[in-house]
């Protein structure tokens, strides 16, 4: 199964008083372009689209999504789309900046603001077997991390289901970056990797850090972190914007 993984774009996003929004739009408008010729199965955002409260720059990242969503579910390609902690509002209702898109969901497009399983299916037709079981793990506020694992994969029957997460929660051992230092909303949550790391995943995916990496965690769990399509500060100077396309 191929995966086209990206995060963090803040569409929102102002440098020295000039707004990025079309560097961040050509850079999607590109990416979705390699997803399509590259025909990968799934594309999976990991959060951070905009800021909930940016008025018309709001507005343009939620049609962003809508439009780049559209434009894959017409070439068959699923998409993933997870609430990172710039996305969730701040007045109680739940929603985020993501809610538009989800409003407008068809069979091809999955919109997480809360933590669920989804299951990923690569061609059928080529493999019958080929499938993915994808914890999506958004930031959610307030919310109480989802660390019970007997409960979390209970509708998991057999060994040789193939396991996976996505997730934007803060990492154990990360050297953060002024991005984190970002929190408008809530506080820091951690993803719980001791309990992960008893898992055989077969990926593991993250985003709310702008570096490209994997990240070890001291538990020994392994994290991909796509990083952002644009470098926003002055200490992203050395990072190389992107994106993943993983083979799983």
């Amino acid at each position: 199964m191929k995966l086209l993984v990206t995060g963090d774009w803040h569409v929102d996003a102002v440098t020295l008083g000039i707004s990025r929004h079309d560097d961040v739009r050509d850079a999607a408008h590109n990416m979705v372009e390699v997803a399509i010729d590259e025909q990968v199965d799934t594309f999976v955002f990991l959060g951070d689209l905009a800021d909930p409260d940016g008025a018309g720059a709001t507005l343009r990242a939620a049609a962003l999504a809508i439009e780049l969503a559209g434009k894959l579910s017409d070439e068959g390609i699923r998409s993933v789309w997870i609430a990172g902690n710039h996305d969730v509002t701040n007045d109680g209702t739940g929603m985020t900046t993501l809610s538009p898109l989800g409003a407008v969901a068809d069979e091809n497009i999955y919109v997480f603001e809360h933590s669920q399983w989804v299951i990923l299916h690569g061609d059928l037709k080529k493999n019958p077997s080929d499938m993915l079981h994808l914890l999506c793990l958004p930031y959610e506020l307030p919310r109480d991390v989802p660390s019970d694992l007997a409960t979390m994969l209970k509708f998991v029957h057999r060994d040789d289901d193939r396991l996976a997460f996505a997730s934007h929660l803060s990492l154990r051992g990360m050297i953060p970056g002024e991005e984190t230092e970002e929190m408008p909303r809530g506080s820091e949550v951690y993803l719980p990797d001791e309990e992960y790391a008893k898992i055989p995943w077969v990926v593991g995916l993250s985003g709310h850090y702008h570096k490209r990496q994997v990240h070890e965690c001291p538990s020994g769990l392994k994290i991909h972190l796509p990083g952002t399509l644009a470098r926003f500060r002055f200490d992203e100077e050395k990072h190389e914007p992107g994106f993943l396309l993983l083979e799983v």
